[in-house]
């Protein structure tokens, strides 16, 4: 029954994708990063049952592409003076860290689980306070703004020239990992942008998040409903299914009725 998950969960991201445009990509990115982690996770399930790692490793080798891509970026930054030295010293420190744990096997933290959507947002709305809501350093948080988007920007770009390269074959990579990761920064240059334009209204990203997830259920929905008019599922999978969709329908409206 993975496999037929797999492909709800993905027709959900695709549905998202479709419906992905210039005033809701935040949360479009958001919710996709959320399906993904739903993904990885059976995925994961799937090739452990038949004993291989090969998502495990190469996402463990492309964070690790990334990140040096992002020191890079980070000393480029420091050296030209375009960042304070408590700046760069921030951020290397975090970086160093996430690629001593790569070095040694720990896959990077994940974006939460995919219903836990008001924890998502009070964590969002706590940086907006943070950020916007202080007079702390207001210098130091344009910096960090600057490094934040300036790092993920960088990370595409060497993951990209990585990929090319003549003596790296693309397609021995899991997709599912490579678009993980590039959706991920994505994600962060979004949400970058939003704050640095002061657009970021939590009212408007919240029923964003909502309507775009009640689509992406009904996505679910319609895809069910396809495996089961063309055979692929027994009675006892098809019912597991459509109560695995409920659930997380009414999880969502109970989450947002609060």
């Amino acid at each position: 029954m993975n496999q037929a998950k797999l492909y709800l969960l993905k027709n959900a991201v695709r549905s998202l994708e479709e419906q992905r445009r210039q005033h809701n990509q935040l949360a479009v990115y958001q919710l996709i990063l959320e399906y993904q982690y739903l993904i990885k996770r059976l995925e994961i399930a799937e090739e452990q049952s038949v004993g291989d790692s090969g998502i495990v490793q190469d996402e463990l080798d492309l964070n690790r592409v990334a990140i040096k891509g992002e020191l890079r970026e980070l000393q480029r930054l420091y050296q030209t003076n375009q960042i304070r030295e408590k700046v760069y010293l921030r951020f290397k420190q975090t970086l160093t860290k996430q690629l001593k744990g790569i070095n040694h096997g720990l896959t990077l933290p994940q974006f939460g689980l995919i219903l836990n959507l008001r924890l998502s947002w009070r964590k969002i709305y706590r940086q907006i306070l943070i950020r916007w809501g202080t007079q702390q350093d207001e210098k130091y948080m344009v910096e960090v703004r600057l490094v934040e988007r300036a790092l993920a920007k960088s990370a595409i770009k060497t993951l990209s020239e990585y990929l090319r390269k003549p003596d790296v074959n693309e397609q021995a990579f899991n997709r599912e990992a490579i678009y993980h990761l590039i959706i991920r920064y994505r994600s962060l240059i979004e949400k970058q942008k939003k704050q640095q334009e002061n657009q970021l209204d939590p009212a408007v990203y919240q029923q964003q998040l909502r309507n775009l997830h009640l689509r992406s259920i009904s996505a679910q929905r319609v895809s069910l409903q396809y495996l089961i008019e063309q055979g692929y599922l027994d009675r006892h999978s098809a019912v597991a299914l459509r109560q695995y969709i409920n659930h997380e329908e009414n999880l969502l409206l109970r989450v947002s009725s609060v």
